[in-house]
């Protein structure tokens, strides 16, 4: 049973630092590797980003395995990407307007440059989700319900073996999905003064 924690973040500017129990957060064995979870807390202003950043400490396996299916998920999305990207990008910036005045004079290559992009990320989308029922069956039922990169890319919403988050900035919350209820427990005793 998954348990879910809901933590106000007081200051978007100093986000606190989290500290999670000794031991793997997918199954439990004493941790021998961390690996990064993290939010944008602030809207760009001129300053830099604010990061509200979680290490997660795995077993060997389990850090061995969040890598993997990582590169599984983003192999694909960016064979797609390119693919898709190139193939949109060549035609649209041949046969793209030319601009004749000095400021419009690469206009082809920006118009094919931004299709491409749209495009790319499209096929990206498309590879992965492709990838993600052909690959599940042997990677498990985590990476099944891993949510796609670009779906993870472009909002506050991370995933990883055990456990998934959430960031909420208009309400200023971040939502910890634990899959095991016992760390869920000791992590909310550790962080309570968070």
């Amino acid at each position: 049973m998954a348990t879910k924690l809901v933590i106000p973040i007081v200051d978007l500017k100093k986000p606190p630092k989290f500290e999670f129990p000794k031991q793997c957060v997918n199954c439990g064995k004493p941790p021998v590797d961390k690996i990064g979870m993290s939010f944008v807390t602030t809207q760009a202003t001129g300053a830099k980003q604010k990061l509200l950043e979680l290490w997660l400490p795995y077993c060997a396996a389990c850090a061995s395995r969040e890598r993997k299916m990582f590169l599984f998920a983003l192999g694909p999305f960016l064979a797609g990407f390119l693919l898709v990207g190139v193939a949109v990008f060549i035609p649209v910036w041949f046969f793209g307007p030319t601009g004749s005045f000095r400021q419009t004079r690469f206009f082809d290559v920006v118009l094919a440059a931004f299709c491409g992009l749209i495009a790319g990320l499209a096929g990206g989308f498309v590879a992965e989700f492709i990838s993600k029922f052909l690959l599940a069956p042997f990677l498990g039922s985590s990476f099944a319900r891993r949510p796609l990169l670009v779906v993870e890319l472009l909002s506050d919403v991370s995933y990883a073996l055990g456990v998934s988050g959430k960031f909420d900035r208009p309400k200023q919350t971040l939502a910890l999905t634990f899959e095991r209820d016992d760390l869920a427990r000791e992590f909310a005793e550790l962080n309570q003064q968070v």
